[in-house]
């Protein structure tokens, strides 16, 4: 115990080193005693994760290993758990396990865990669900409503609520006794940031380094959000603080964006043409102006007039190098898109690269403007849905081939009761399901479209840029609920694969939950019968699928 005690207090000082090496001793210390205790392992998970950001090193075991060891030995350590929550949201590459998933198992050990309230109304607030914000804000207040990241949590949600007042008033209670505390504007830029308002975020990341210059992580997030906002020189200035302060702390993210961002000072050049500027290599200038030019300036014009709002000036990053890309675009290599949007500023793969021939950019290019419209129209206050779905919309109108034609994954959704709800759209699209997340964005938009017309869209847009979340918006444009929305949808979704003659690939789940439910004699009524011989079908199909043979001929028999 006096070693994990030791190790705590030299990382809070930073000597990260020294902690590492107390953490092990007392690692060694319980195994030779009782064994192993979780509380060291999730304490040395966490300084790892602290020190390495997810890189490999040779000799080091992973944070992720280390927070699944503490759970084999205690599976409700609610350290652990909230690590590994950290963990998940942070690495989106990790879908062994949603973080929601991680995160229902603190509460179903502690239902008023503090600290897990806490990460899951950050996590919502990051998410755009807002009345799930909002509700975990009430429990918080009258569990805990003097902690600072309630507090915190109370200033976030003001600013995004525009009562811009009352966040100030809260970060006057909490800076005034602690003007060194950079915190609370941390965490409330690093919540704007997620949502992708950027330039909202600058403000708040500035004051945080500001009051505290050695807040790696506050140069980390600045960097990120003035690149972002177009203002990549800031955000190169704002990396190399953060270095500089991370004291040998390493991050992945922080080290590929400086790199991306120095070999693009390098390498490209940046030209012109009225309201659009274009970031790319000289060599390639005169083939790529002659065509991305004018296709950028008419999807311009045709979106401007479309939605009747027109952006202003839209710098064009384009990219010879998937890799530079990916990096520029989210911080990694190996993101699975050709064209990323910021709001002010667009990426691309060039039609130059090495993937020439086997993707559209036009395809890209104009889905990617149509969210610089969107983002515009809603100063980048609209969820991800929405203007993904419009995009995804927009390209079936620009060009019915550009098509998204995932039919087979709208049938096994619609079979397996696996629509994305309205309110968990937004998530989607940081999980595995982000493919489905455009998909399924795309069809709901085009059913609203289909309803109430293509201006209530814009409508939509606007309201959110109020500061509306989505049960007002919807309310005020719509006369809807979330609810009612999913309601209309899967009867929508219904009629679009009513002509489609598949069998769906069953849920294993849903197979072994309806084999367990069914009874082996058949109900008298005949419609009762019916569904009873409709579900011993979907049993075997869905055991069949599975390879499990010997219960497909039972559920036949």
């Amino acid at each position: 115990r006096a070693l994990l005690a030791k190790a705590r207090c030299q990382r809070r000082v930073g000597r990260l080193q020294d902690a590492s090496q107390s953490l092990v001793a007392a690692d060694r210390a319980a195994r030779r005693s009782e064994g192993e205790e979780p509380e060291i392992l999730t304490e040395l998970g966490s300084l790892y994760f602290e020190s390495e950001r997810e890189i490999d090193v040779q000799g080091k075991r992973s944070a992720g290993n280390l927070f699944r060891e503490a759970l084999e030995i205690h599976p409700t350590f609610e350290p652990a758990l909230l690590a590994r929550f950290e963990l998940h949201r942070f690495n989106r590459r990790r879908v062994s396990q949603s973080p929601e998933d991680i995160l229902s198992e603190v509460f179903a050990a502690r239902a008023d865990s503090i600290p897990g309230l806490v990460a899951g109304a950050f996590a919502d607030l990051e998410d755009g669900r807002l009345v799930s914000v909002r509700e975990g804000r009430e429990r918080l207040d009258e569990l805990a409503p003097a902690r600072r990241d309630v507090r915190t949590l109370h200033a976030a949600l003001a600013w995004v609520e525009h009562r811009r007042d009352d966040c100030a008033a809260i970060l006057e209670e909490l800076l005034g006794p602690a003007p060194l505390a950079s915190a609370p504007e941390r965490r409330i830029g690093k919540s704007l940031s997620e949502l992708y308002r950027f330039a909202e975020a600058v403000d708040f990341l500035e004051a945080a380094v500001q009051r505290d210059a050695l807040d790696y992580e506050a140069w980390t997030q600045l960097g990120k959000v003035r690149a972002n906002s177009g203002d990549e020189e800031g955000a190169r200035e704002a990396l190399g603080k953060a270095d500089e302060a991370a004291q040998g702390r390493r991050d992945a993210f922080r080290s590929n964006l400086s790199l991306v961002l120095d070999r693009m000072s390098r390498k490209h050049r940046v030209a012109s043409y009225g309201s659009l500027s274009f970031s790319w290599q000289p060599d390639a200038e005169e083939v790529l102006s002659t065509y991305l030019v004018p296709y950028y300036e008419g999807a311009r014009a045709e979106l401007s007039e479309r939605y009747g709002f027109t952006p202003g000036p839209t710098r064009i990053a384009v990219f010879r190098d998937h890799s530079d890309f990916s990096v520029r675009s989210v911080g990694f290599e190996g993101f699975p898109a050709l064209g990323g949007c910021f709001g002010p500023v667009v990426t691309a793969v060039s039609p130059l690269s090495g993937l020439r021939g086997s993707f559209s950019w036009a395809r890209t290019g104009f889905h990617e403007f149509s969210h610089v419209v969107h983002l515009g129209i809603s100063n980048n206050r609209c969820p991800r849905w929405i203007t993904e779905g419009l995009a995804t919309w927009e390209e079936v109108r620009r060009e019915p081939t550009w098509t998204r034609n995932m039919r087979r994954d709208l049938v096994d959704a619609y079979a397996n009761d696996d629509l994305i709800p309205l309110r968990e759209l937004n998530r989607a699209f940081r999980g595995p399901r982000i493919l489905f997340g455009y998909y399924q964005g795309g069809l709901l938009c085009q059913m609203l479209i289909d309803e109430y017309g293509f201006p209530p869209m814009v409508d939509l847009l606007r309201a959110f840029d109020l500061g509306m979340d989505l049960d007002q918006a919807f309310a005020r444009v719509c006369s809807l609920t979330p609810e009612e929305v999913d309601e209309r949808f899967e009867r929508f979704v219904e009629a679009r694969i009513a002509d489609l003659a598949i069998e769906p690939r069953w849920d294993p789940r849903r197979v072994r939950l309806l084999q367990v439910r069914l009874d082996d004699v058949p109900p008298e009524d005949a419609e009762a019968r019916a569904r009873w011989a409709d579900d011993w079908l979907t049993v075997a199909y869905g055991s069949w699928q599975e390879g499990r043979n010997v219960d497909a001929e039972r559920a036949l028999q």
